[in-house]
């Protein structure tokens, strides 16, 4: 069968006139039936597209959002309180965000916040 590239790096083929997912093909060959809704393939070695059976395996989607979530790496870089000179870790991402906001100061918490700038915390 001929296959196409996915715009998300997967390989497509053509079923019975329908555009189909190959990874999603080869699974539902391989059990001899239909996935179901809220049945994912996931690819073991995160490469999408190779799609031996071997590199295959079906989880629920509650559970190949979670193994995504293991596999991503935060990037974090290491602040000083200006309020208590506690040293503390903040997603790099939030911090950029908060310096390009134009925050002068970042605090390890909402206490610390308050007692600098004057307002109670939550």
């Amino acid at each position: 069968m001929k296959t196409y590239n996915h715009a998300e790096g997967y390989k497509r083929l053509i079923v019975d006139g329908k555009m189909m997912l190959e990874h999603r093909y080869i699974m539902e060959q391989f059990l001899g039936r239909k996935l179901e809704k809220n049945e994912v393939v996931h690819h073991k070695n995160g490469n999408k597209q190779d799609n031996r059976i071997e590199n295959l395996e079906i989880l629920t989607q509650s559970e190949h959002a979670l193994e995504h979530s293991k596999q991503r790496q935060v990037s974090t870089i290491d602040i000083v309180c200006p309020c208590c000179l506690q040293s503390f870790k903040k997603a790099l991402n939030k911090y950029k965000y908060a310096v390009k906001m134009g925050y002068k100061n970042i605090y390890c918490s909402r206490k610390c916040k308050g007692i600098a700038t004057g307002f109670k915390a939550d």
